[in-house]
């Protein structure tokens, strides 16, 4: 009688231990994730808007009954050091810079933005060409509950004196709906 070896049966083996240290992993993945005091919300990475859109943005939105507009500064570090990309090894640095803000429109009032409003992205216009900013959350002692500031980075290195841009910001209303809003001639300073 002549036995043949099963074939298989290692492969399966092999499968199952598999199947069951992933199962492991997979359990210790989970109990390492943070808890959350509440109900989690995940927001969709909206898509950039057209380039007619950013044009297009008003210089004022409503909000809740509360006319909102926003503020920027934007300056330009030309000053040689590490900051600019000197290292070769090192990632390069755009040295164009900025805050943006929001805030309501009637200063005098003592009004505050709805809660649940936030900022989500910003674009750069100069002549013809449009740049998406790298932004960030504005430290606390700019923020507050009559305004939101984004701190924000990238764009072009070759505006120069005298030279200003069209700044669009991205504001999402409490209900989730994006709105933008564009602040018009905004004048870049240059550190030199």
């Amino acid at each position: 009688m002549h036995t043949r070896p099963m074939a298989g049966r290692g492969f399966l083996t092999t499968a199952a231990i598999l199947a069951t240290l992933a199962a492991f992993v997979l359990a210790g993945c989970e109990a390492m994730r943070p808890a959350v005091d509440g109900p989690v919300r995940e927001y969709v990475r909206m898509p950039p808007p057209t380039l007619d859109s950013l044009r297009a943005a008003p210089e004022t939105i409503a909000v809740g009954g509360l006319r909102i507009v926003a503020g920027a500064v934007l300056w330009l570090n030309l000053m040689p050091g590490p900051d600019l990309g000197d290292e070769p090894a090192g990632p390069p640095v755009l040295p164009l810079r900025g805050t943006i803000d929001i805030h309501p429109a009637d200063t005098a009032g003592a009004k505050t933005l709805p809660a649940g409003l936030a900022l989500q992205g910003a674009w750069l216009l100069a002549g013809d060409s449009t740049w998406a900013l790298g932004v960030v959350a504005s430290d606390s002692t700019r923020a507050t509950s009559r305004s939101l500031a984004l701190d924000v980075w990238g764009g072009p290195g070759w505006l120069g004196r005298d030279s200003s841009a069209d700044v669009v910001v991205r504001v999402r209303r409490p209900d989730g709906a994006p709105l933008l809003l564009g602040v018009r001639g905004v004048r870049v300073e240059v550190s030199e």
